[in-house]
């Protein structure tokens, strides 16, 4: 077990650490302590916003041949593409192989109350436990014991929602944030692994509360500029609608993904700028499917709910679109490439411990990506979306680094539970998807 040491502080909006790293830097610390009053920053939100769709309509270059500027395929939006290779699944034997030696990991790192400290080579490592830390093993711990059956998984996941309750929320929904501090995010994250728990065991309804008690202080929180920051609250707000019929989790899930993911979407199927890269990418599809699932199929939102499936649709386009032979997914437009810590702190588990080790983007396999896939069959019955999770299964386990044990966890686990899933559909549907009979 892990005896790591670290300090507990509340959280501030932002990370302070390169507060002097240029004038956008100063300027944005500036801002968190020195606040716009509310209607001014409203306004200058919104201004910042339409200007952002204003540039990026007169500065984004028609397509020519079918191509963008970057050399990237356009996608449709009314239907889906076939898959660019044929994959098969890998052995459920071999997945279950793989995530035990996650679980050692896991162990390695575990505080003994529910919570993991991040590998000494992580970014974030020394500035205490950021919530995916935590939410991610909840979610991949659950898959994992309903799939596989071993109970210390689900002893893992509850020991994890437990931390959550007694560590992290306050009473008023809010949550004691370390190490990443993106509201968006981490509530969303917290959010989703509490509801996941009470899924799994609706007598449970303390997690329940708790998540509506996050998902309203996401619906009050500001969109951010970043299209996965202002979408990710809709995973959690579109299933809380679902479970309680309280419209406000529906109007801020739909306002969300409505003003940025569906408008800034370009013709690649994807976003501009960092957002491009699989792994954002990603969250914003994931984003705009749960708000077009929780969305009423009634003439009042039929052009709003269209409007978000063509989004979605053209999203998991560029997906299918980008798959490497490998089954990995190019991370980013054309051949643009990015570093973003993803190469810098990846590592092997050798003799108990971590070790640094070189690496390259393709090497990377998130966990977004395979969520996306995944649900765009099981949500949607998209079997080209199966036929490339079946792919990118094959490139998490070919890689012999992992980055972030947690996203893994989550990723594998994830793959492993819709795999088992797949037994149930009939033999005709199993051939289309490449998988053998019986």
């Amino acid at each position: 077990m892990a005896s790591y040491k670290h300090a507990h502080t509340f959280h501030n909006y932002r990370f302070k650490g390169n507060r002097n790293s240029g004038l956008i830097n100063r300027l944005w610390h500036f801002h968190d302590e020195h606040p716009l009053p509310a209607p001014v920053n409203k306004v200058a939100r919104k201004g910042v916003y339409y200007l952002r769709r204003a540039h990026s309509a007169i500065r984004t270059p028609k397509p020519v041949d079918g191509r963008d500027e970057y050399g990237d395929r356009v996608v449709p939006k009314q239907s889906f593409l076939a898959p660019r290779r044929s994959f098969t699944p890998p052995p459920l034997g071999l997945i279950e192989a793989r995530f035990r030696l996650l679980h050692e990991m896991n162990e390695h790192l575990y505080n003994g109350d529910g919570s993991w400290e991040m590998n000494e080579h992580a970014y974030y490592y020394g500035s205490g436990v950021p919530i995916e830390e935590v939410s991610y093993r909840v979610l991949g711990y659950l898959s994992a014991h309903e799939t596989f059956g071993d109970p210390v998984f689900l002893e893992r996941a509850v020991e994890g929602g437990r931390y959550l309750l007694r560590e992290r929320l306050f009473a008023d929904g809010h949550m004691r944030l370390e190490s990443h501090l993106v509201i968006e995010l981490e509530y969303t994250f917290a959010g989703l692994a509490l509801l996941a728990l009470y899924r799994s065991d609706p007598s449970a309804t303390e997690y329940l509360d708790a998540a509506c008690r996050i998902g309203d202080r996401l619906v009050e929180e500001h969109c951010t500029g970043c299209v996965d920051h202002a979408t990710i609250p809709a995973q959690l707000l579109g299933p809380l609608y679902q479970l309680t019929g309280r419209q406000r989790y529906l109007r801020a899930a739909l306002y969300r993904v409505l003003t940025y993911a569906v408008p800034l979407q370009l013709p690649y199927g994807g976003w501009e700028g960092e957002d491009s890269f699989t792994w954002y990418h990603s969250i914003i599809v994931k984003s705009a499917l749960a708000a077009y699932l929780s969305t009423p199929n009634t003439l009042a939102f039929y052009a709003k709910k269209d409007r978000i499936a063509r989004t979605v649709t053209a999203g998991i386009n560029r997906l299918l679109a980008c798959q490497n032979p490998d089954g990995s997914l190019r991370m980013g437009r054309g051949n643009v490439r990015k570093d973003y810590n993803y190469t810098g702190h990846t590592v092997h588990f050798e003799d108990g411990g971590f070790v640094r080790t070189s690496s390259d983007l393709d090497s990377y396999v998130g966990p977004n990506e395979i969520d996306v896939l995944v649900s765009g069959f099981e949500d949607l019955a998209v079997q080209p979306a199966a036929i490339a999770a079946h792919g990118y299964a094959h490139a998490m386990l070919a890689s012999d680094v992992t980055c972030r044990p947690e996203f893994d966890t989550f990723a594998l686990a994830r793959y492993a539970s819709f795999l088992v899933g797949l037994r149930g559909v009939s033999e005709q549907t199993r051939a289309k998807l490449g998988m053998a009979e019986g």
